[in-house]
């Protein structure tokens, strides 16, 4: 069983949160979250809901590797799959060695499948088994990046073949494994014009069946 672990941030109907607004900076959490120099608390992108946690203060380390190590101690889970990853690598580079060297403690046959790009050789140095087959771009898969390549531009017809759009690629020893899922739970397995195998890629949400390329087919198996 593979549990979908985020670690970047946490909604801002969180206790915590709640608390760290209502009081400010006599709240105890305030300091959870990452501020920017106004005050105010901090995310990605649009997700105003999500707030940033700060892995500046050591206590949010320690509650994260706590409240993952619980899940492995308690229920035995094979495995994380960690949302975001690529949020505390960006901000605190020095956390995922530590999670990782007290998870493998506990289960030393964990898998730990970082939401980042394989391509980036800092994962699989510094903490996990694998990662997502992602372009240098962040959130955009490499099938999208071949098929531009190739310039295959046009989407197949509905119910057509995919294959030809998935050849095979030779693994990089320096990067963690790169997997490929049918729906990685909020996006779909690709966006855009390059939605070449839609019609294949986003039938189930299954996040544990990475879509592997094999043999210049397109084939599904569980983890």
């Amino acid at each position: 069983m593979i549990i979908d672990f985020v670690t970047n941030h946490a909604s801002d109907e969180n206790a915590y949160f709640a608390d760290a607004e209502a009081h400010g900076r006599a709240s105890p959490y305030f300091s959870f979250f990452a501020r920017a120099d106004d005050g105010n608390a901090a995310h990605y992108f649009d997700w105003k809901n999500l707030e940033n946690l700060n892995y500046d203060n050591p206590e949010v380390q320690r509650l994260m590797i706590a409240a993952s190590s619980y899940w492995v101690r308690r229920f035995d889970v094979d495995g994380f799959r960690v949302d975001a990853a690529w949020g505390p690598r960006r901000r605190a580079a020095e956390f995922w060695p530590r999670w990782r060297a007290e998870l493998k403690r506990i289960k030393p046959d964990l898998l730990l499948l970082a939401e980042a790009s394989a391509r980036d050789p800092y994962y699989v140095r510094h903490g996990f088994d694998a990662a997502y087959d992602w372009t240098g771009n962040l959130g955009e898969w490499g099938m999208a990046e071949g098929i531009r390549r190739r310039g295959a531009h046009r989407a197949p017809a509905s119910g057509g073949d995919c294959r030809r759009h998935a050849r095979p690629q030779r693994p990089d020893p320096a990067v963690p494994r790169q997997q490929r899922y049918r729906r990685a739970l909020h996006h779909p397995l690709w966006t855009g014009a390059d939605a070449s195998c839609r019609g294949h890629a986003t039938d189930a949400a299954g996040v544990a069946r990475p879509l592997y390329r094999r043999r210049g087919r397109c084939g599904v198996s569980a983890l």
